[in-house]
């Protein structure tokens, strides 16, 4: 189903008379109308005759919806393939919330689109700290590099190019296939059998589904296993398949989905498939051995470090620069050490700020001799987005 579109409307001073054409056409057209009770409620007369119009209440209302309630409802709308206005008082970012909800759709790749509204000008100078500290949330004329693999880099530069940056793809590692034939014959053999699985990336995901959709021609032959992630990136694919994800951190490391197995007290034992690539760590193997299961891990993936020396975005990274570099591994930062002769910028160019994904991409760039300018506070690719977006707005032109 094709996604549908959240405008985040500024619904101006009060006056019908004073809101923009273009809110006007918007509020006309929406499938679905997300309103304050602050707005003028004469503006939900110019609605269709079948729009869904949703009170949310206002800010500083006890009867107001919790901000992530409203977000997801947007998020929910939208992903239904519905248009939807999300109709604020005044200006979609002088209120407080419209930050946050862009930040949200953004996450979760939602297409949006910011219009404006019209405010009076006794009212804009006493607010003007509070649209300033918004007014580069779309990071308008931003270069950001992704280093992930190209396969990978799909939604986190959708993300980022809806907030208004302009997206430099560096792929320094690339994800290809890479399984023991044998051992894949045999685990599959012994599919029904495994009490667990384990994955660890959304790379494993992706190469073990098609692996097995090659082997068996319906997903039930998985059995009646439970299956674990290390985080809401990996699990996301897996519940597209239909499949219930029983364990999911919320802190994306091998150490926490460990504690969260274990804190099961089902592993004595227990018969797990930890699914991997060539680069994980032991760490997750070895708690789960400790805590009595049987573990076996079954290789999927490699990652191979990409050659950028022609690569045309290499060559525009050269010559610009930018203004921030995304880490979201430890082996991207090892490729782009590695790599430092092909990706040194001339002089004149800009030089970016380093952003990490969490603790241990932190310590690879430390280890490489960079340093870390902003960090996730949540080990996700939309954590690193939300960082992203705080650095840059704080750091000003002066960046």
């Amino acid at each position: 189903m094709t996604k549908g579109k959240v405008f985040l409307v500024g619904a101006g001073p009060g006056d019908p008379g004073l809101v923009t054409i273009r809110a006007k056409e918007l509020i006309s057209s929406a499938e679905v109308v997300v309103y304050d009770d602050l707005a003028n409620p004469d503006l939900l007369k110019w609605c269709r005759a079948d729009c869904e119009k949703i009170a949310v209440g206002g800010h500083a209302q006890r009867h107001a919806r919790p901000q992530e309630t409203i977000e997801s409802l947007l998020v929910a709308r939208a992903m239904a393939g519905r248009q939807v206005v999300r109709l604020k008082e005044g200006d979609p970012f002088v209120s407080g919330r419209g930050g946050g909800e862009a930040r949200r759709l953004a996450a979760d790749g939602i297409p949006f689109e910011i219009v404006p509204g019209v405010i009076r000008v006794g009212e804009a100078l006493p607010r003007h700290e509070a649209v300033n500290r918004f007014a580069r949330l779309p990071l308008s004329g931003r270069r950001v590099v992704v280093t992930r693999a190209r396969a990978q880099a799909g939604e986190l530069c959708e993300n980022l190019e809806a907030l208004g940056a302009h997206v430099i793809e560096l792929p320094l590692v690339e994800i290809k296939p890479h399984v023991d034939r044998e051992t894949a014959v045999e685990i599959f053999a012994e599919i029904g059998q495994y009490e667990w699985l384990v994955f660890t990336s959304a790379n494993g995901v992706r190469h073990f589904f098609d692996l097995f959709l090659d082997t068996f021609r319906d997903i039930r032959a998985l059995g009646v296993m439970r299956i674990a992630c290390v985080g809401e990136a990996t699990a996301r694919p897996v519940r597209a398949f239909h499949l219930e994800v029983e364990i999911c951190p919320g802190t994306g490391t091998a150490e926490a989905l460990a504690e969260a197995m274990i804190d099961t007290g089902s592993l004595e034992n227990a018969k797990i498939l930890v699914v991997t690539g060539n680069l994980n760590r032991d760490v997750l193997v070895k708690r789960l051995d400790a805590a009595g299961a049987i573990v076996d891990t079954f290789q999927v993936y490699e990652n191979v470090r990409a050659d950028l020396t022609a690569n045309p975005a290499a060559e525009e990274f050269r010559q610009w620069g930018a203004d921030a570099v995304l880490f979201a591994s430890s082996s991207a930062v090892q490729a782009f050490a590695g790599q430092a002769a092909a990706l040194q910028p001339v002089e004149g160019a800009r030089r970016p700020l380093a952003g990490s994904i969490g603790p241990r991409t932190s310590d690879a760039i430390c280890k490489a001799g960079l340093r870390v300018d902003f960090e996730a506070k949540e080990s996700t690719l939309d954590g690193l987005v939300t960082a992203l977006v705080e650095k840059l707005g704080s750091a000003g032109e002066d960046r």
